[in-house]
Order: structure tokens, then sequence, then C-alpha cells
């Protein structure tokens, strides 16, 4: 199961992306392999509070704009909790060049829920993917690379759905574009959600674009306050999200090799 927690300002800002999965438990056995660009240290480990944080380093001479983190909790009985947090600053922050620079380091809370019977033991970090800002990569894990491709694909193909849902209400003459606008982004979330040919890991985060329709229904209220018409406010955001959806577009053709 993945928790995804997204900075989105839907109009405007940046999409960017935390998120932790867990995977599966098993026997303690060999350390998970790192990728040459980056390690991961454990800092203040607190067993009686469950709690650590991953501190990441980039010791490349190259940007990093995602990574991802293999978290390895062993319990008291040595069995091992497998889970990953993934980072990815997003096409918005990387294209100013807020990422994460050589020799800069970037932190990751960690939490953890052992049992009393079995209580946590130790941790370990490792770090199991990246992408450069070149949109070269490095995995040691390619199934964790494949998580940051798919997710920025669906970043990608969220921004493409939005910009075309304005452009098609714009291109009415309808009282209320915003309206329809967020019709037209409602129903791909049903077309995404009943289609069988769709992959769900890279397809359209159904929640994230609910809240893109909300904002586009309240076209209305944000043009008044802005003091402007319906349509204004939206053809003013139609050119911010033409650049937008390029940028996101680019961000996503990554390369599997560096």
């Amino acid at each position: 199961m993945t928790r995804v927690r997204l900075a989105l300002f839907i109009l405007l800002g940046p999409l960017a992306c935390t998120a932790t999965a867990q995977t599966h438990e098993e026997t303690a056995g060999a350390s998970t392999q790192s990728v040459r660009g980056a390690t991961a240290t454990v800092l203040n480990l607190d067993v009686v509070h469950n709690s650590a944080t991953a501190e990441i380093l980039n010791q490349s001479d190259k940007d990093i704009t995602a990574y991802a983190v293999a978290i390895e909790e062993v319990l008291q009985d040595h069995h091992v909790i497998q889970s990953e947090r993934m980072e990815d600053y997003g096409a918005f922050l990387a294209a100013k060049g807020e990422v994460l620079h050589p020799g800069q380091t970037s932190t990751q809370p960690l939490q953890f829920s052992p049992s009393p019977s079995n209580p946590l033991f130790s941790v370990r970090a490792t770090v199991v993917a990246l992408v450069f800002a070149d949109k070269t990569s490095e995995a040691s894990s390619p199934d964790a690379l494949g998580r940051i491709v798919d997710h920025r694909a669906s970043m990608a193909l969220m921004a493409r759905t939005h910009l075309e849902a304005i452009k098609k209400a714009l291109a009415t003459t309808s009282e209320h574009p915003g309206a329809l606008a967020g019709s037209i982004v409602r129903d791909s979330i049903s077309q995404q959600t009943n289609s069988s040919a769709s992959v769900p890991s890279a397809g359209i985060d159904k929640q994230l674009m609910k809240t893109v329709a909300q904002e586009l229904e309240d076209a209305p209220n944000r043009a008044a306050a802005k003091g402007t018409t319906e349509r204004e406010y939206l053809t003013e955001r139609l050119t911010i999200l033409q650049q937008r959806a390029q940028e996101e577009e680019t961000y996503s053709q990554i390369r599997r090799k560096p």
C-alpha cells in the first residue's frame, strides 16, 4: 500500500512527491545493494518511540531530482519489515534548481509500528534508485526506479488532462466553462477507473484529479476575487498550464543509464 503526500497548487504551483510504500516482511539476511551516486545513513534511532531519521547524501557530481530509499526495520527476533521512501522534487522545483545538489543532504523522518512483543531492534537505509537532473538514472532496484518513472508519467498525464479540459471548455460558448472543464476532468477519472488496460501505478491519481475538478468548478469565485470574468480567468490559467504540461512531459523522460 502506498501513501503519497503531495504539495500541490493545482493551477500555479509545484507537483512534488514524498511517498512511503510497505512491501513485505522477511528473515534478516543480506543487506540491500546501494547505488553509487548517493548514500543513506540512519540517525537519531529511538527504539523507545520507534522513530529514526534517514539522511541521504548526494556523493555524485550531478544534481539529483528524485531518489528511492529502501528501509529495513529489524525487529528483536531478527525479522525484517521492508518499506520504501521515494522523494521526487518535481518539474517545478527542478526547473528552479531546488533539488539535491552534489555534497548536500536530504533527511527523511521515519516512524515504525512494531508490536510490543517484538520491538524495534535496528534500522537500515539504502539508496536503491536515483534520477539526475540530466534525466539519467542509476538503480540497484529496477522496481524502485520503475515507481519513480510511473510517478512522473502520472504527473505528466494529469497536467495534459487538466490542460485539455480547459481547452475544450473554452472552445464552447458555455456560460460556465469552469464547471464544464471540471466535468471533463471527472469524465477522465471515470474512464481511467473503468479502463482494464490501464496500469494503476502509471495512471491518473484520482484523488488529485478530483481536487483539480473542484478547483475548476470554483472558477467563478476565483475569477471574482481577481476582478476578472470566469473565461478570462481560465484563459490566463491555460497559458500557464501549457508551459507546465510541457515541463512535466520533459521531466518524465528518464533514461535508464547514467
